[in-house]
């Protein structure tokens, strides 16, 4: 479960916990892997039980797009939906995993966002600490975001990516906003937790999970694994050079005897959200953001 400076943030799929693995902390950034099953719907879950700040404003990325601003001074809160701001209404859509198609050709229109590019396949919450008491301000609409466009496979530069986020129907809401005093740079979130997601054989591919015992080789594949026949050029790529680094063996060293023998050889739901503005932001500088009511 990741957990870092008092504050825990977990990801459910459809109800459930997503599966865990490679938990690691480096500076204030959390980084994790999940198995994302494809066409199922996410959310985030968030506990500042355990933190020492009074009020916590967090930011929602998925793959490189940011999709919610939000504010709480509860101890718990929950991120099931996007939450952006037009024409003076919340929008809100569900977010869920979806298999990611690459193309091998030039299209018109191609991906070409630096962010996503970069973060496709990643869920990112930044967390800052606030001060506890906010003002009322006026609702600032976003700058509407597209939707991820065809990706080349060569602009993953070689990463196993699986799925990205699909968005569900929109609805609208009324909207609050209101101003809050972050207590940690704009630049330097408090704490930063990354969940990098895709399919259980990607992650295997990439070693980042552990592989099911396999006795034998074959061309059939089980749920998880496709047949080879059903393989992408890409990914028979990664099975080649990863079944090329399970079967190096080092040289077999030989004394020199009459008779010589080789050796063995021997691995919260709180319904606040947070709009800021487009200035640098640092210590203790005032900050919009909107408070949304929940009539659920």
């Amino acid at each position: 479960m990741p957990f870092h400076k008092g504050i825990v943030c977990t990801v459910d799929i459809d109800g459930v916990p997503a599966e865990e693995f490679g938990i690691e902390t480096d500076g204030p950034n959390t980084t994790c892997n999940i198995v994302a099953p494809e066409d199922k719907p996410f959310l985030f879950n968030l506990d500042f039980s355990q933190s020492t700040a009074r009020r916590h404003d967090y930011n929602t990325y998925a793959d490189g797009i940011e999709v919610s601003r939000l504010t709480t001074t509860e101890r718990t809160a929950t991120v099931s939906t996007t939450n952006r701001v037009y024409n003076g209404l919340l929008e809100k859509q569900e977010m869920r995993f979806s298999k990611l198609e690459t193309v091998d050709q030039k299209l018109d229109n191609l991906e070409t966002r630096v962010d996503v590019l970069k973060n496709v396949g990643s869920l990112t919450m930044k967390i800052w600490r606030a001060e506890k008491n906010a003002t009322e301000a006026s609702s600032k609409d976003w700058t509407r975001l597209s939707e991820i466009e065809n990706i080349h496979e060569k602009a993953l530069k070689g990463r196993a990516v699986s799925h990205k986020t699909l968005l569900g129907a929109v609805t609208y809401e009324p909207s609050r906003s209101c101003r809050t005093r972050k207590l940690d740079p704009e630049d330097s979130p408090y704490v930063t937790f990354i969940f990098r997601y895709a399919s259980k054989r990607y992650l295997q591919i990439e070693g980042l999970m552990p592989r099911s015992p396999s006795p034998e080789h074959s061309t059939k594949g089980s749920d998880d694994e496709p047949s080879v026949e059903e393989m992408s050029p890409e990914e028979l790529r990664r099975e080649v050079l990863r079944h090329r680094a399970g079967n190096r063996v080092r040289p077999i060293k030989r004394e020199l005897e009459a008779s010589p023998t080789p050796r063995d050889s021997v691995a919260g739901n709180d319904d606040e959200v947070t709009f800021q503005s487009e200035r640098s932001v640092k210590k203790q500088k005032t900050i919009e953001v909107i408070d949304l009511l929940d009539d659920d």
